[in-house]
């Protein structure tokens, strides 16, 4: 059951400071330092105006739904307000002493509304209940103005995937991240490589703790890392794991080079995968070349031959004769049945001539005469054929046949 916030309520929960008999209420309000008013059930922030000299206000633990009534608070310096149910960061922009803000375990979404806040070194904005899926967001003005002065710093269980808008705070000493969904390693030396406050980190519980070394290689990352996820490192094992970082680095450098020098030469080479293929091609290339170059002399041959055999036959000589005798041999010449009467002289005179001339022809191509011997012969043979068969005459032919 909530209760309103009544000045009893207030007197009731006074710390480290007792109400004198003839006091009144209102002047012992105004001489609380500390209020201590957890687990009360208590819902709105009524009459806390009158605390005008209050320090320290203890309210966790409650259903507080706003932050209301603190702008009075001058002197307001630490502030605990976990597990309630406050939606906005509202009312605080005129605690100029704030150094302490507990508001973790809320619903706040937003971090806004601390630009005007410039000593606060603490902030613990752990474990928001945000939408699902939704991740805490931070307002520019504010990171801009906490940067300077923020040493502690909570944002565990937000939901968060990065941390580059924490890469203005100079003064960071301890930050808590945990239990977020942090991927990547390099964001830590990205922002916070060069910082030289940083000595506490906690990252327990993000994706990228399931990797082997990764609190090594956070620790090579940070310079002025002291202990990480509650493990301490000193000196001596810091030399180490850079000496360690380098000669991984060497080596990934090296074997850089050699996959760089193995894309060179299988470039120049073909792979052991088409090394056959490759030889085929290659005895392919060959075979083609040795059978245009056969194919080539063989035309030279040729153009040669004829080249020599025109040469021969322009200076009257020819090895193998191209020529057929235009005369008939024995064999194919018809043969005349003999005519009886004067005619049969002639006949008979026809027959031993075409004989000789067949004769000689014969002698002619068994023989190899000169071919100034040949023609003559040639000459010879058609004379003689022509003034032996004029007395022959064309009645005497057809009465021959006509037998």
């Amino acid at each position: 059951m909530s209760i309103e916030l009544s000045k009893e309520v207030i007197a009731s929960g006074a710390s480290k400071l007792r109400r004198r008999k003839d006091e009144k209420l209102e002047n012992f309000l105004e001489r609380i330092t500390h209020l201590k008013l957890q687990r009360r059930q208590i819902q709105s922030l009524n009459f806390l105006n009158l605390c005008k000299k209050l320090v320290a206000l203890y309210l966790y633990e409650n259903l507080i739904l706003k932050m209301t009534n603190l702008s009075a608070c001058h002197n307001l310096t630490y502030i605990y307000l976990q597990d309630n149910q406050i939606g906005r960061l509202e009312g605080i922009g005129k605690l100029k002493f704030l150094s302490k803000l507990f508001i973790g375990r809320n619903k706040i979404v937003v971090v806004e509304g601390l630009h005007e806040l410039p000593n606060l070194t603490e902030l613990h904005i752990e474990h928001q209940h945000l939408p699902p899926g939704e991740k805490l967001l931070f307002d520019p003005r504010s990171i801009a103005t906490i940067s300077k002065t923020v040493k502690k710093l909570n944002v565990a269980g937000n939901g968060l995937t990065s941390i580059m808008d924490f890469t203005s705070l100079a003064c960071i000493e301890k930050l808590d991240v945990s239990h977020n969904r942090l991927t990547d390693l390099n964001e830590f030396g990205l922002v916070f490589g060069h910082s030289r406050t940083l000595h506490t980190l906690n990252v327990v519980g993000n994706p990228f703790c399931s990797l082997m070394k990764y609190v090594e290689e956070v620790v090579t990352q940070i310079p002025h890392l002291n202990a990480i996820d509650g493990r301490e490192f000193n000196e001596t094992q810091r030399a180490f794991l850079l000496n360690w970082k380098t000669v991984l680095q060497k080596r990934a450098q090296d074997s850089d080079n050699s996959k760089k020098s193995n894309k060179k030469k299988t470039l120049s080479r073909p792979s052991i995968k088409y090394v056959k293929v490759w030889s085929w091609l290659k005895l392919y290339v060959k075979t083609d070349f040795f059978v245009c170059l056969f194919w080539f002399i063989i035309s030279i041959s040729n153009q040669v031959v004829l080249f020599l055999s025109f040469f021969q036959r322009r200076q009257g000589v020819s090895v193998k004769p191209r020529f057929k005798s235009r005369l008939r041999s024995i064999t194919h010449s018809p043969v005349l049945p003999p005519i009886s009467g004067p005619a049969n002289t002639n006949t008979t005179k026809i027959t031993a001539a075409t004989t000789s001339t067949t004769a000689v022809e014969s002698k002619s191509m068994h023989a190899t005469p000169t071919p100034s011997s040949s023609m003559k012969l040639r000459q010879r043979s058609l004379q003689s054929l022509s003034h032996k068969a004029l007395p022959l005459s064309s009645t005497h032919i057809n009465t021959a046949v006509m037998k």
